[in-house]
């Protein structure tokens, strides 16, 4: 009797951590479609309110309001911090079709931490929106999890406030110009599919220390009256840092991956980038007032495989006739880390003769792109994808007798300027004089000692050309 009893409890212990399993793993692959249950001391959309809305308003701070299945038409304000939570993501379905075309949101959240998952959400301006409202607290630690996002005329999700937002395993296709939109700093996106969307998977901007990772960024770019320019997979801007890793960008139209505006200290990181009208994209743009060319910016490690132009510097700004004044340029960025570089489909094509530096799995003639970028560690085999953060990035011994040069460099300026300002100042003490026991300061013959030290440091890897040091001192008396 005992041994049926065993097996039967081993059977359910099984089927409870296959439960366990496919729920921790709903969030990962992007596809929602699993149903549960309301959660004790929920509220309950329609059994105790009839509409989505009432239900948030009448729910206290931090509850849940639990949305069974169904089609529910009204746009919905969150203003308190709770969990919002569909039945079915398949088959709980917000869609605004029939409300004036500028409602922006369906769901437009006006509070920190919300939580918005097991919806799909179609047909309207933006799917969730957290707009830039200074006249209300940031909107932070908001997570946008598990919903269907789709067809939606601008954008599937916009969030251009707070801090520390995440948004994983969501499905975002066929919206009209972006999949995400994100102005967020220290938030998340991963673990989506983007698919689809008219201009732009992911657009980054005006935030810094955001991860991009685990994402399918495929096929977007599909409208054919965007511009070339501004359509394509994941386009980071202002400012950075931003850490993109694991992620699958092909298939779209323009570029896989675009280096923006002013966009610094980021990392794209052991990524497949294939099958892109262009893979990485350095755009052109004007720099004026507080903009700056962005720098500190690395891509190694990728699989930048088939795509029509694997990587393209822009050398034209469009409107450098309109705004003559105004200087140009594109972001900085480093193809290797001074150890690896990329994995170029194209690589032996172009260099037929390249062979592999002894065993180290790097060819031994550089990947060029243009006479400013160089990849000059290219892979000779692809990378196995995974979903570990990239290392944090070292001087390479190859850096080292520059930084050390920089180092005596400005000590060695120090000392110069030291012992200069001390003999101006001793030549201006001859220019003092004394009537009796007064001592007189001719102000007018001390003469304004400006000092200024500049320090040039230009390194260029031994393989492009050699390392040029060079310090000057200007001081003017």
């Amino acid at each position: 009797m005992g041994k049926p009893k065993l097996g039967a409890a081993f059977l359910a212990a099984i089927l409870l951590t296959s439960f366990y399993v496919a729920l921790t793993k709903s969030h990962v692959n992007a596809t929602p479609s699993s149903s549960v249950v309301p959660p004790e001391g929920s509220i309950v959309v329609p059994d105790d309110y009839a509409t989505i809305n009432e239900a948030v308003d009448n729910a206290p701070e931090g509850g849940t309001v639990f949305v069974r299945s169904g089609n529910y038409s009204e746009r919905i304000r969150v203003t308190k911090p709770l969990t919002l939570l569909g039945e079915d993501p398949q088959n709980t379905v917000i869609s605004i079709s029939d409300l004036p075309f500028l409602v922006y949101g369906a769901i437009e959240v006006l509070a920190e931490d919300v939580t918005i998952s097991g919806f799909t959400i179609k047909n309207t301006w933006i799917g969730i929106w957290t707009p830039v409202d200074y006249t209300i607290p940031p909107r932070s630690r908001c997570e946008i999890i598990g919903n269907n996002i789709i067809d939606n005329f601008r954008s599937g999700i916009s969030i251009g406030a707070g801090e520390n937002n995440v948004v994983s395993g969501n499905n975002i296709t066929g919206n009209g110009e972006v999949g995400i939109g994100l102005g967020s700093p220290n938030s998340v996106i991963s673990g989506n599919n983007i698919t689809g969307n008219g201009y732009v998977g992911i657009t980054v901007d005006s935030c810094n220390n955001v991860t991009i990772s685990e994402n399918s960024i495929t096929g977007n770019g599909v409208d054919i009256d965007a511009s070339s320019d501004f359509v394509g997979g994941l386009r980071l801007g202002w400012d950075g840092s931003f850490h993109v890793y694991g992620n699958n960008i092909t298939d779209n139209q323009g570029y896989g991956i675009e280096f923006a505006e002013g966009c610094y200290n980021s990392t794209v990181y052991q990524n497949n980038i294939a099958r892109n009208s262009i893979g990485v994209n350095l755009f052109n743009f004007g720099v004026y007032g507080t903009a700056s060319i962005g720098l500190g910016n690395i891509v190694y490690r990728n699989n930048i495989v088939d795509n029509l132009q694997q990587a393209f510097v822009d050398q034209e700004w469009d409107l450098a006739e309109m705004f003559p004044e105004y200087s140009n340029g594109t972001d900085v960025v480093s193809w290797d880390n001074g150890k690896e570089g990329n994995y170029w489909s194209d690589y032996q094509t172009r260099y037929p003769n390249a062979k592999e530096k002894g065993s180290s799995g790097i060819g031994d003639t550089p990947y060029i792109i243009d006479e400013n970028n160089t990849d000059h560690y290219p892979l000779m085999t692809p990378v196995t994808i995974s979903s570990t953060p990239p290392p944090i990035s070292e001087p390479s011994s190859d850096s080292l007798p520059t930084i050390a040069a920089f180092v005596a460099a400005v000590i060695i300026g120090l000392v110069v300027v030291f012992f200069v300002y001390r003999a101006h100042r001793k030549r201006e003490a001859s220019n003092f004089g004394y009537l009796g026991n007064e001592k007189a300061i001719n102000l007018l013959q001390l003469k304004r000692v400006i000092i200024f030290v500049s320090v040039v440091i230009h390194n260029e890897t031994p393989e492009n050309s050699a390392a040029l040091n060079h310090i000057q001192l200007c001081v003017p008396l």
